[in-house]
Formats: C-alpha cells, sequence, structure tokens
C-alpha cells in the first residue's frame, strides 16, 4: 500500500524548495552586478565566460573537469580500501590518472592466480560503481620474473 505525504509536509518541502531556488538566484544576481559594474574577481568573470558567451563545449569541458577533482580522489579512496579489504599483496602498485580513466600498472609475485583475480575484481567493483560518471579503471598486471619496467608517465605508490 502506497503511504500518502501529508499536505504540511508537502507545503514544507516546496517552501524549502523555493527557499533554495530564491537563495540561488540570488546569489546570481550579485554576481551578476559585479560582472557588470567590473568588480568581479578574475576568477569569477572566468567561471562566468563561457555561459555568457554559450560556449557549451567549454561549459562541458569545464564541467568535466571538475567532476574529475571530486570523482577521481574519491575512486583512488575506493581503490586503495578494496585492495586492503580484499587482503591483495602487491609487488609494486603504479597509476597514470588522465582525466577520465586510471591506468593501474601492478606487479604480483609469479603465478600468484588469486591476487590476480582479486584485482580484477576490484577493478570491475569500481568500474561498476563510477562508470555511470564517465570514470574507469582500466589494470595491467605483470609477475616479477617479467622484469617489465614501470612505464615513465606512470607514478608508483607501493
Amino acid at each position: 500500500m502506497t503511504a500518502i505525504t501529508p499536505v504540511s509536509t508537502l507545503s514544507e518541502k516546496s517552501a524549502d524548495i523555493s527557499k533554495w531556488f530564491d537563495e540561488l538566484v540570488s546569489s546570481i544576481r550579485v554576481e551578476e552586478m559585479q560582472i557588470v559594474t567590473g568588480i568581479a574577481p578574475k576568477e569569477k568573470q572566468d567561471f562566468w565566460k563561457p555561459f555568457l558567451e554559450n560556449n557549451m563545449l567549454e561549459i562541458a569541458r569545464k564541467n568535466r573537469e571538475s567532476s574529475g577533482m571530486l570523482i577521481i580522489p574519491d575512486l583512488l579512496a575506493n581503490y586503495f580500501a578494496g585492495i586492503k579489504t580484499r587482503n591483495i599483496e602487491l609487488k609494486s602498485l603504479s597509476f597514470q590518472l588522465s582525466d577520465s580513466k586510471i591506468l593501474v600498472w601492478s606487479v604480483v609475485k609469479d603465478d600468484d592466480e588469486a591476487t590476480m583475480n582479486q584485482l580484477f575484481l576490484l577493478e570491475a567493483s569500481i568500474n561498476a560503481k563510477y562508470g555511470d560518471y564517465g570514470f574507469h579503471v582500466s589494470t595491467t598486471i605483470v609477475e616479477e620474473s617479467d622484469n617489465c619496467s614501470v612505464p615513465p608517465q606512470f607514478n608508483t605508490v607501493i
């Protein structure tokens, strides 16, 4: 049976939404006044410039950049937590970060199939969580005896 939301709760929620939009519009109006009068800081002018020029590609680029600054640290924290909770033992771990993908270079003991499987499962769980946001991990696994050097564009953390 579907619960019926009381009218008082709906009007309270509506008031909260209206207040939020009023505050948002007010803050935008303050920024508009700063830009029009020439007193807006350069960072604020730079933020609004693509909107004022209707430059959708630049708006999308800045949104992508901003989302990366929020999502990548969270993704990496979850990756490291996954290494710990899965008891993954690595000889070496390196990353290469870009705006939407994290390349992982991991070195494991020879013939350590369990660790390799756990790394692939960790990659899958991270990609399942962050894929909808356009971010993903791609893992390369090498064994110690492969004697492969970490590519120079990678940063080694372990």
